[in-house]
């Protein structure tokens, strides 16, 4: 089953993402989080945590494997530094449910 990824920091330069995966990032357009905002760096990375009233600009990457979902979320070192969160993200007009990488 494949998911879509919305990014907001490192992930969204491809050569990291597809150093990470394996794989070349699918098509990618710009995107929207609402209900989110940018936080304080976590040893020097981005994080975004919830936040009323907040909005988070990044891009949309469709189409994501399992296999690729595994490899992010040991890079993304889930339950350490982040987690891997379903969220609604705004694109092209309309709302499409994404994950995304947020600050624990």
């Amino acid at each position: 089953m494949r998911h879509h990824l919305f990014v907001y920091g490192s992930l969204k330069d491809p050569s990291i993402f597809e150093s990470i995966t394996g794989d070349v990032p699918h098509p990618k357009k710009n995107a929207r989080l609402p209900g989110y905002a940018h936080a304080e760096p976590c040893f020097g990375y981005p994080v975004i945590r919830p936040q009323k009233n907040g909005i988070v600009t990044g891009e949309i990457i469709y189409n994501v494997s399992e296999e690729a979902f595994k490899k992010l979320d040991e890079y993304e070192e889930i339950g350490t530094l982040y987690q891997r969160t379903q969220v609604s993200v705004q694109t092209e007009g309309k709302t499409i449910t994404a994950f995304v990488y947020t600050g624990i």
